[in-house]
């Protein structure tokens, strides 16, 4: 997934919305590895936040104690790779306390930071990670317009795509308001390419689709396909 720099308000199932209203938030519960040397009593806390309005930046704020005094390196990764690093320097007493702010030029994708960890000389001494059982948590929101396609050459309206890790579970919620669709017809959705539910148009050719969806890897568009397999419409995420 990929965030936009334009936002929007929201409007009715039956209107356009003519950009994306998205945010995002993760906590990250550092803990110490398994490397020798990582001190057992060592602790961390970490936040990622977008918090949505004008400005297109994200504030990265860590807190960590009980390591040795010293430099270190904080590592962001995701399921595509490295997202980012981040110097950080523990002080007397053993505690540290940064804050980051990437701003456009620095533009990672958020959603895609799946664990942190903690590095000295390139050994992990603490780390978090949404995707194991643990405290750490994150929760994404997005809306975004709907794009007609050749089956439903005027269809409008707005999906938006939920996603919460907790406890190293995965919960994705899908929503589809759309209108200009064939009438009383079946359709099938489609999220990042996975099928996740079937829906029924009304006879006034509106779609009303809003439900917990099975798990879907990676972020991508939400497609609404006709019985012949032709797209109705998309929304891009």
């Amino acid at each position: 997934m990929r965030f936009k720099t334009a936002l929007c308000l929201v409007a009715t199932c039956t209107a356009m919305v003519e950009a994306a209203a998205q945010s995002y938030r993760a906590t990250f519960i550092l803990q110490p590895t398994d490397a020798v040397g990582a001190p057992r009593n060592a602790r961390g806390h970490a936040e990622l936040k977008w918090p949505g309005g004008d400005e297109f930046s994200f504030v990265f704020r860590i807190q960590t104690r009980g390591l040795v005094p010293g430099d270190y390196a904080v590592v962001g990764a995701g399921t595509n790779g490295l997202a980012f690093t981040r110097p950080i320097t523990v002080g007397i007493g053993g505690q540290s306390r940064d804050v980051f702010v990437f701003e456009a030029e620095e533009f990672f994708d958020p959603a895609s930071v799946a664990s942190l960890a903690v590095l000295s000389n390139n050994i992990p001494l603490l780390s978090a990670d949404l995707q194991r059982p643990g405290r750490s948590t994150a929760f994404l929101h997005s809306t975004v317009a709907i794009n007609p396609s050749d089956a439903a050459p005027g269809a409008a309206g707005f999906a938006t795509w939920r996603r919460l890790f907790r406890n190293g579970r995965q919960k994705d919620h899908v929503t589809v308001h759309a209108t200009g669709v064939a009438n009383s017809s079946p359709f099938m959705l489609f999220a990042n390419g996975t099928q996740v539910g079937a829906v029924n148009s009304n006879p006034r050719g509106r779609i009303a689709f809003s439900r917990d969806v099975p798990p879907v890897a990676g972020f991508g568009p939400v497609q609404l396909i006709d019985s012949e397999g032709t797209e109705a419409l998309h929304a891009d995420f």
